[in-house]
């Protein structure tokens, strides 16, 4: 806090710091010492992370997304978005489905292994195939898709580019005397 202004972590940064000579007198007696001026901007830039509603300020928000996934999850719809898996294809072109017309395997020799994000295409006689995405998918953090039903939609990292300095009340920690 500084006067009655509440910061939040992160959102305090020290911009400048500059110093001047003083001469002071008092009396008979000459003091000799600098004037220091500390600028700092406050910034409350909010966004939704892993933690919910927050301001993240000077930190960096990355979205957990890519081109690339780990080919794994379809007995987990929930939690994975199986259109993004690299799926196995009927000699026609359709994804091959099971009677409960889900995919049925991966495509051969890519399970568990990382591949390109896919993207599903109607098929011209019914069913859909897939191509590869364009652009970056949402993922989990074991870096399977991310099911588009899950809330958060896309995982937000918060990355601190700054090392963290604890300022103190009204900034006491860098000697400043505040009067009001």
């Amino acid at each position: 806090t500084f006067s009655n202004l509440s910061v939040g972590v992160h959102c305090c940064m020290l911009q400048s710091i500059s110093s001047n000579p003083v001469v002071e007198q008092f009396g008979n007696t000459t003091f000799r010492g600098f004037k220091v001026t500390f600028g700092f901007a406050v910034r409350a830039h909010w966004t939704i992370t892993r933690q919910g509603f927050q301001a993240i300020g000077w930190d960096m928000a990355v979205p957990q997304t890519g081109f690339n996934i780990i080919n794994y999850g379809l007995a987990s719809p929930n939690a994975v978005d199986i259109e993004a898996l690299t799926l196995q294809h009927e000699e026609s072109g359709k994804v091959q489905l099971n009677s409960q017309g889900t995919p049925q395997s991966y495509a051969f020799g890519t399970q568990n292994k990382r591949v390109r994000a896919m993207v599903t295409v109607p098929a011209s006689q019914g069913g859909w195939t897939q191509r590869p995405s364009a652009q970056p998918v949402a993922l989990n953090d074991d870096g399977t898709p991310r099911s588009r039903a899950q809330t958060p939609q896309v995982l937000i990292n918060r990355i601190c580019i700054q090392p963290e300095m604890a300022f103190g009340r009204n900034f006491a920690n860098f000697g400043i005397r505040w009067f009001q």
